[in-house]
């Protein structure tokens, strides 16, 4: 598990860059439960489609 778990990171960290690059919209989740994410991503996206949140 412990050597899955590092692979993981190692992936993400070599990806981030190229998610990042390829990104429309940017959400930090830091701290965030699973309701409040998606609250901050239906913002952004109803803001795209020129609605207010």
């Amino acid at each position: 598990v412990q050597d899955r778990s590092e692979r993981m990171r190692r992936l993400l960290s070599s990806r981030n860059p190229l998610y990042e690059g390829s990104a429309d919209h940017m959400v930090d989740t830091t701290d965030l439960t699973i309701d409040q994410v998606v609250e901050r991503i239906v913002a952004v996206l109803g803001k795209e489609m020129g609605e207010d949140q």
